[in-house]
């Protein structure tokens, strides 16, 4: 070969170099062709197989460098069994160029633990920060198992807030059941602030990969207690009140039959751990026969003895299975109370002279403060916050009321902060009201509409304002959706 062919020959291998400014540019492009790779990733089970530079993925993780260049090194073939393919690719990205944007959270959640692995540090913490703030109720289960295992205190710390705000939502979410059974028994372990029982048994038998038994096994279930066991009067007229009770006919019914179902032992032997957990006693009998029986998780003697004790009808003694506790799991405190400021604006702006501004009321008359009031999910009203009641005597005294004009909740004031002494129930999609009576200074009658939103919550309807001045209502409630 001429040194003229020679010398164009290495001018065109080395241009690609000329062509790149910085080093983050030239690994990018190492990365893209494999240029100069001395390494091949394999995962044994996928076809995918990776080329790399021994020496990018030693400056930047420890374990690969003890893995490449120490006493035991890999010769020019890396099989990592256990890696995904697609997350590893990410975190090559990450190697060669020093940032990457995140991808869509189960990915996301692989390249942490792949991070964590490997020991890059500082990608460690580019996941445990994008997965905070893409953390929501129907993933949480995704990232709790991660959080846990890495023992990343801010991510559980997130965790907790999101459990402790949506626990219904976290509860029932169809991604719930990919939960290991160490995460579930660490998420359990934290205070569930359910409204029933019933969502604590579901989210248990969806970690299972069982289903409920059949129609005929239930059935089957109460003719042997009723007819095999030698059943006394007391226990037959026991199962017939509480088949009246809950319409249990009905149940059967509407149970679908040649449903495939697995055996009630084996679903019995998933979730036996988290039973005692879940406070049978705090269901109502509706609840617990609608809902458990049909489950399979109790034996005939155990739904006996549960169903007993919840009726309170004889000194039966409970399983072992069986949590002794009756109260309800809703925790009322402060540090879970929600705030949001119901506010309006008058849509057209008049002129001084012909704004009324207020006119003096008397306790006698009730006036209404908010009208048409909906919310998107059931809120538990603590007390509310309204600057226009101020009474020039006496108190004031406000009423919540549900569409029917019935009063759901009152308490009396004699400042702007109104605190019930036990919290008002406001139903999705049903219109509520608030009226006040005291004597003093009240809006002059109009009326404007406000839609307030926050984590979840909305909240519509018309409250009252003087014009010239902004209306405005504070709620503070909890809201555990």
């Amino acid at each position: 070969m001429s040194q003229e062919t020679m010398s164009m020959s290495m001018s065109q291998e080395e241009s690609w170099q000329s062509q790149l400014v910085s080093p983050e540019q030239r690994l990018s492009a190492l990365l893209k062709s494999s240029r100069l790779a001395d390494l091949t990733i394999n995962f044994p089970g996928h076809e995918r197989c990776l080329q790399a530079h021994r020496l990018v993925l030693a400056m930047t993780s420890p374990v690969f460098e003890a893995m490449l260049y120490g006493p035991l090194a890999e010769g020019e073939e890396l099989n990592l069994h256990e890696d995904p393919p697609e997350a590893f690719e990410w975190l090559l990205e990450y190697m060669y160029r020093g940032h990457i944007q995140m991808p869509e959270v189960r990915l996301a959640v692989q390249v942490y633990q792949l991070a964590s692995k490997y020991q890059v540090e500082a990608l460690m913490v580019l996941c445990s920060k994008y997965l905070q703030e893409t953390l929501r109720p129907e993933n949480l289960a995704e990232m709790y198992d991660t959080a846990v295992l890495l023992e990343d205190e801010h991510l559980l710390q997130r965790c907790y807030e999101v459990v402790d705000l949506y626990p219904t939502a976290v509860l029932s979410s169809p991604s719930f059941g990919l939960l290991s059974r160490g995460a579930l028994r660490h998420l359990l372990q934290r205070p569930l602030h359910i409204p029933t029982e019933v969502i604590l048994l579901k989210a248990l038998l969806a970690c299972s990969s069982g289903a409920a038994p059949s129609v005929c096994q239930i059935a089957k279930h109460y003719r042997r207690v009723l007819q095999e066991q030698h059943a006394t009067r007391s226990t037959l007229w026991f199962y017939a009140s509480c088949m009246i009770d809950t319409d249990f006919p009905r149940l059967f019914c509407s149970l679908k039959w040649g449903q495939a179902r697995r055996s009630t032992k084996g679903l019995r032997d998933e979730i036996s751990d988290f039973l005692p957990m879940v406070r049978f006693l705090s269901m109502t009998t509706d609840e617990f026969v609608e809902h458990v029986m049909p489950s399979g998780v109790l034996s005939l003697q155990e739904i006996s003895s549960i169903l007993m004790n919840i009726k309170e009808l004889m000194d039966v003694p409970l399983p072992t299975i069986c949590c002794p506790t009756r109260d309800k799991r809703l925790c009322y405190v402060d540090s879970l109370l929600r705030r949001l400021t119901l506010s309006t604006t008058p849509a057209l702006a008049r002129s001084r002279k012909s704004a009324r501004g207020s006119i003096f009321v008397h306790n006698s008359q009730e006036q209404i403060l908010i009208m048409n009031l909906r919310t998107s999910n059931t809120l538990l009203v603590s007390k509310l916050e309204c600057k226009g009641i101020h009474p020039t005597a006496g108190s004031a005294a406000v009423a919540i009321k549900d569409h029917n004009g019935c009063v759901i909740g009152s308490a009396t004031s004699e400042g702007p902060v109104v605190e019930f002494e036990e919290h008002v129930s406001l139903q999705p999609d049903v219109s509520h009201c608030v009226t006040v009576r005291l004597e003093g200074h009240w809006p002059r009658g109009e009326m404007g509409d406000f839609v307030a939103t926050t984590e979840g919550v909305e909240i519509e309807g018309k409250i009252a304002y003087t014009e010239g001045r902004i209306g405005s209502v504070t709620l503070h409630f909890w809201c555990f959706n």
